[in-house]
């Protein structure tokens, strides 16, 4: 059933290559051959005194692209390679291709693929596929491995030697192969179109030696059947709907079971996944509409992802959550005044099977007036109300949490401009809090903190050389008392050669309770012409704090090529 499934998919997808060839007849206007790119080094150094070393002495990284085009042909080439790349230093290298010609588009090697956030979202794949886009005909197919087989490493022995270091290595968990393909055909372009998704993933049971496999957890299967559609209308509206039903099988080793019970949404996703009793579905859903003038724009988002909702083919979703959103932005006085709000009301618990109920409603307001170049202001306001309500366990006064943390925020600015020099003044002051009104563990957490920046930088155009000077307070106020800290900060820096050349060097100090600390930093950039750059960087720091004095030394010299 599934190959069948499988087959006649590609036979659709299969059947618009013939369209490829309409587009050679003008392949004689292109220029017959042409190459870019960059070549890049880096030489990375470290040193340190005071403390064990936080990385390698020496480290090396070499990394470059490529674009080749060939009548047309877009052949783009992207390397990468470190000795950086694992716990035990191994290198690591990716390679990967997407040659294009017009509106086709082939993968090959290690590509980040999506189709859409809940189907295949960003995940990295080493295989192949391709996009096409002939008109308003939209198709896409990949395959590849999401995922190489990590072997069990055994611990090592504990020596003497090893408990004395505070060091007890530990194997990580072993994981099998992953391997995935996707589908995408849909219509329209990228204001209106409708796109059907399907995504199906699995791990290779076969692909860990027996030691290891009976260590693993256990192999997993999923299918995620996706649709994805934008709409414009009235040129001011904006419509947008994307929703997933994913079908997840946890192990894939129990005898299947087809006597299970199927919505008509979810028999979509049948045909593409063996069922037992370790298989379910998970529903998610993302809709809102925009509305845009040249005064007044507003967006509004409704979100449901399910409880442990999932996909192989992204990394991460923040399940078990539902939330709406009203983004309004005001543009007045021909935007020299812009205003622009949100209000996000979220919970979760959609199942009733937490113990409690989490509620956050969040609004946010920005005012930015900018009456002309030489001064503005912006304030911002925003806060995170927190509440709990009963879910399986009953919220009591001393378990239940309401909490929020209000925040106030002010940037000002001025500048200053003649033919000579250019001078800026910015300040920054920011000042959060946490308000906790249960009475049982506000001694313990509530605190509030203020931050302050005022920064100064002068350019003189003539000569190419740049002052800048900065101080910052940091003040937290606890339960435990109040905590201060005072920085400041100088900087320098001069161009040669009709600005190839720029050093640049930046000093600082900080003061605070637990100790000081200070760095020292230079820099060098040296661009001769549009193919050269050689960029050498170092910062020295040094902290006396209560636990102990230390310093350390970071650098790097990097040489880039582009051609």
């Amino acid at each position: 059933m599934k190959l069948r499934y499988i087959c006649a998919l590609c036979t659709i997808i299969l059947s618009f290559q013939p369209l490829f060839s309409q587009n050679l007849e003008n392949i004689g206007d292109s220029k017959p051959f042409q190459i870019n790119g960059g070549l890049s080094s880096r030489l990375v150094f470290y040193n340190s005194h005071g403390i064990d070393s936080r990385r390698d002495p020496f480290a090396y990284i070499l990394g470059g692209n490529m674009n080749l085009a060939f009548y047309g042909f877009s052949l783009p080439f992207s390397f990468t390679y470190s000795n950086q790349g694992g716990n035990f230093g191994q290198p690591f290298n990716q390679f990967g291709i997407s040659p294009t010609y017009k509106w086709a588009t082939l993968h090959a090697g290690y590509r980040n693929i999506s189709y859409s956030s809940l189907t295949l979202n960003g995940h990295q794949i080493l295989g192949a596929g391709f996009d096409i886009n002939p008109k308003k005909l939209r198709a896409s197919f990949m395959y590849g491995r999401l995922r190489r087989a990590v072997p069990l490493q055994p611990i090592d022995t504990v020596s003497l030697d090893t408990l004395q270091n505070d060091f007890i290595p530990v194997a990580p968990e072993p994981v099998y192969q992953r391997k995935g393909w996707g589908a995408k055909i849909g219509y329209g372009d990228d204001t209106n179109f409708i796109d059907l998704i399907l995504f199906k993933g699995s791990d290779d049971a076969s692909s860990l030696p027996s030691d290891s496999s009976a260590n693993s957890p256990s192999a997993a299967e999923n299918a995620v059947v996706g649709i994805n559609i934008r709409q414009r209308f009235f040129e001011k509206f904006t419509f947008f709907f994307e929703g997933a039903i994913s079908g997840y099988t946890s192990d894939r080793a129990l005898e299947g079971n087809d006597s299970l019970q199927l919505t008509a949404l979810q028999k979509l996703v049948k045909p593409f996944i063996g069922l037992n009793n370790s298989s379910n579905f998970y529903g998610a859903v993302k809709t809102g509409l925009n509305y845009s003038t040249s005064k007044f724009s507003v967006r509004t988002q409704y979100d449901r992802i399910a409880p442990d909702y999932q996909s192989m083919g992204a990394y991460f979703f923040n399940n078990d959550v539902e939330s709406f959103s009203i983004v309004p932005t005001f543009y007045l006085f021909k935007s020299k005044v812009n205003v622009s709000s949100s209000l996000r009301v979220q919970r979760d618990n959609l199942q009733n099977k937490k113990l409690f109920t989490t509620r956050r409603v969040s609004p946010r307001i920005n005012v930015s007036i900018n009456p002309s170049y030489k001064y503005g202001i912006d304030i911002g306001y925003q806060n995170m109300t927190t509440s709990q309500k009963s879910g399986i366990l009953e919220v009591t006064d001393s378990t239940g949490m309401r909490m929020s943390n209000p925040g106030l925020t002010l940037m000002g600015r001025l500048n200053f401009t003649d033919s000579s020099k250019t001078q800026s003044i910015n300040l920054f002051l920011n000042r959060f809090s946490l308000n906790d009104r249960n009475e049982f563990t506000a001694p313990f957490s509530e605190y509030t903190a203020l931050i302050a920046n005022l920064s100064y930088v002068l350019y003189f155009i003539k000569s190419g050389i740049g002052l800048n000077a900065s101080a910052t307070s940091n003040r937290l106020e606890n339960f435990s008392g109040s905590t201060n800290n005072i920085g400041f900060s100088v900087g320098a820096s001069k161009s040669f050669f009709e600005n190839k050349m720029n050093i640049n060097t930046t000093s600082s100090i900080n003061f605070s309770a637990f100790g000081n600390s200070g760095n020292l930093s230079l820099g060098i950039n040296y661009t001769p012409n549009q193919k050269h750059n050689l960029n050498f960087q170092t910062v020295y720091t040094s902290s006396n704090q209560a636990s102990g004095r230390f310093s350390e030394f970071n650098g790097f010299f990097e040489y880039r090529y582009s051609f």
